[in-house]
Parts: structure tokens; sequence; C-alpha cells
């Protein structure tokens, strides 16, 4: 299942509650929830606009229960997204403000595995 999420990344589509469905084919949408406080009206509009602008570069599983989505805009900055189904499914960002030492898109997909990864408020 993990595998076909990975595939299907174009189906995410955000909710007003700040909650992600993502559709796996034909079968019933996984909710996964984004841990931090929740956003309302124009602050989450902000948020949606600000995730919208990512383009997905590379999926890497990893593990089992361990995937890696990197994702970068046109200017060059890069988000690399953590997937972890050990118990549930909790995502986590990485971005260049809580990885100062990665610059580019390219160095921080090199180095996925030791990343820092955080909320969605931390790493933006």
């Amino acid at each position: 299942m993990l595998t076909e999420w990975a595939e299907m990344l174009s189906s995410i589509t955000v909710q007003r509650e700040h909650d992600k469905f993502i559709e796996v084919g034909d079968a019933t949408a996984v909710r996964v929830s984004v841990s931090g406080d929740p956003a309302t009206g124009t602050k989450q509009d902000e948020i949606i606009a600000k995730l919208n602008s990512f383009s997905t570069n590379d999926v890497y599983l990893a593990s089992s229960t361990i995937t890696y989505i990197g994702e970068e805009t046109v200017d060059g900055e890069w988000l690399v997204n953590k997937l972890d189904t050990t118990s549930g499914l909790a995502k986590g960002y990485a971005t260049i403000k809580n990885n100062p030492t990665y610059s580019t898109y390219s160095s921080a997909w090199n180095n996925k595995a030791t990343l820092v990864y955080n909320n969605y408020a931390d790493a933006f």
C-alpha cells in the first residue's frame, strides 16, 4: 500500500480542517492528519498555496515503513517529506529552515536519512 500511495502523490488534496486525504487508485481514501495546530481562514490558504508551489522530484522507499518524497519550487526552495507508517502514518517536513546546512535540493536529497524532520510550523 505504501508503494501505491507514493505512486499516487498527485491525488493528494488538502481539506479545510488541514487534514490530507490520499486516494490510492480505486481504494478508500486514507486520512492523514498534519501534526501541529490546524490553520484557519487566510493562514490556511497561505499554507495550501505554499505546499502547492512544490513539485515532486524524487520518491524513495527506504523500507517497508519509511518513504521520502523530495520536492522543489521553480525558485530552488526545497522540501523533503518523510512518511513513517511504523504506527499509523506520521509525516515530517525538512526544509532549509530546520536544516540550514543544506542549501540545495541535491545536497538535502543526498542526506535525506539524516535531515531534521519537524511539523509544518517548525519547517516553514
